[in-house]
């Protein structure tokens, strides 16, 4: 009894193990929480309206602005004859639900998310042990301004389109699930905004890459499930020897 019972904490042990190797995210300050607005605005007086509101909204990349904030690249689109970029991406806050310059839903995680806007872009480089495939999850919303939330934005990973799609107006979070290849060394995540001159939106939360799992990892899950499945072999063997 007791060595069954040994087994099947070390099989628990295992999976346990395992399944917080697979869980690990490779990307850095994937809430958009790690530096708030306020701080922004009295580390970067450079950065003056239209490109920052305390506390409802700001994109770092533009004049004055340091463009890499909190481990995420924050990059403008291009410069129209107005003067003013495309478009950009940055970060909204609250209060209410990013502030009613950009009205989205309320936040995940736990005040801030990040936009991309019109032909704007959000990034990050980040290192990876391994290469393999990976998993890429995060949760996408429309802007809630009425006529400003179709925004198209492509995902992706080293330079490879991984997945795209357009929000919709008052698109609530969802949460999106793509699959990719990671370098063994250093890689960059991408989302890439692709509409025109229209001042359509994105939301951007809880943006995760899950690491390759080392061969140890791998090893110990093969371990765990053949435990368990030892165990419930004999246990299901005495069943039936006592049935007989």
């Amino acid at each position: 009894m007791k060595n069954r019972v040994l087994k099947a904490a070390a099989a628990f042990a295992a999976l346990t193990v395992s399944s917080q190797a697979f869980a690990s995210n490779l990307i850095t300050n994937g809430g958009f929480d790690d530096v708030s607005i306020a701080a922004i605005g009295t580390a970067y007086p450079g950065l003056v309206s239209p490109f920052i509101n305390v506390p409802n909204f700001v994109y770092p990349g533009s004049p004055g602005g340091p463009g890499t904030i909190g481990s995420w690249t924050f990059t403008n689109g291009p410069i129209q004859p107005s003067g003013f970029p495309d478009g950009g991406a940055g970060l909204v806050g609250t209060p209410p639900s990013a502030g009613s310059s950009f009205q989205g839903p309320a936040a995940l995680s736990p005040t801030q998310y990040a936009f991309v806007q019109d032909q704007g872009a959000l990034s990050q480089t980040f290192n990876s042990a391994l290469a393999g495939a990976t998993t890429l999850t995060f949760d996408i919303a429309g802007r809630g301004l009425s006529g400003h939330g179709s925004e198209q934005v492509e995902a992706l990973l080293n330079g490879v389109l991984i997945g795209s799609g357009t929000t919709k107006d008052n698109q609530p979070f969802q949460l999106v699930t793509l699959s990719g290849t990671l370098n063994a060394g250093s890689n960059t995540l991408e989302f890439l905004g692709l509409t025109t001159s229209t001042d359509q939106t994105a939301f951007f939360e809880n943006v995760s890459v899950a690491a390759v799992p080392e061969p140890s990892t791998w090893a110990m899950m093969i371990l765990g499930f053949a435990t368990l499945g030892f165990i419930s072999y004999r246990r299901k063997n005495k069943v039936a020897l006592g049935a007989a």
